[in-house]
């Protein structure tokens, strides 16, 4: 293991890596006179250890989430999880594909996304709805003696509402919204 520990680290099958979810759901809506949700939040920590396989002839770099851990069974590994870097995905007005030419990506965020068995429960006694997807964007950076870093970051949901598109009723448009719901950190195991 301390010979793995000395190699820099990789977005492959060679490095395993902990993730750990601090969700915290407000279990009220914020009021007008508070910026803040009023009552207690609805918190649960998940802690994950997985393998981030890239698949090969893609630009930017993606692929699969291997979970090699989840004790608590809260992650649907029926579903395929995906993960990809990326540039910054509110903010795309400078395109940065120039940053694949170099032989390793400078992409400064990668975007991950696991969906839950619904057994998250949460500490007010409330449960994560069974299927919910958690996207994470996590700070990504690559040193020559670390390889790959990354850091914490946030966790969003999405919250989808679907709007009469007419006043006739006869189409409808679907319109999602993300919803933070906590913050999700990733460190190498072997570190």
């Amino acid at each position: 293991a301390r010979a793995a520990a000395s190699a820099p680290a990789t977005l492959g099958a060679e490095t395993e890596w902990a993730l750990r979810f601090d969700l915290a759901v407000p279990t009220q809506a914020p009021n007008e006179d508070t910026a803040d949700a009023t009552g207690d939040d609805a918190t649960a920590c998940v802690r994950l250890r997985v393998r981030f396989i890239t698949e090969e002839g893609y630009e930017p770099p993606q692929g699969v989430v291997e979970v090699v851990e989840d004790e608590a069974g809260c992650i649907d590994t029926s579903e395929r999880m995906r993960w990809s870097l990326s540039e910054d995905p509110n903010d795309r007005k400078d395109s940065l594909w120039i940053w694949g030419l170099f032989e390793q990506p400078l992409y400064p965020f990668l975007l991950l996304e696991l969906t839950t068995t619904g057994n998250v429960a949460l500490s007010t006694g409330q449960m994560l709805a069974a299927g919910t997807t958690l996207y994470s964007q996590l700070p990504h950076a690559y040193g020559s003696k670390s390889g790959t870093v990354l850091g914490e970051g946030g966790v969003n949901v999405r919250r989808v509402t679907r709007y009469q598109a007419d006043l006739a009723g006869l189409s409808t448009a679907d319109v999602a919204e993300d919803v933070p719901v906590g913050t999700c950190t990733a460190v190498r195991t072997d570190s």
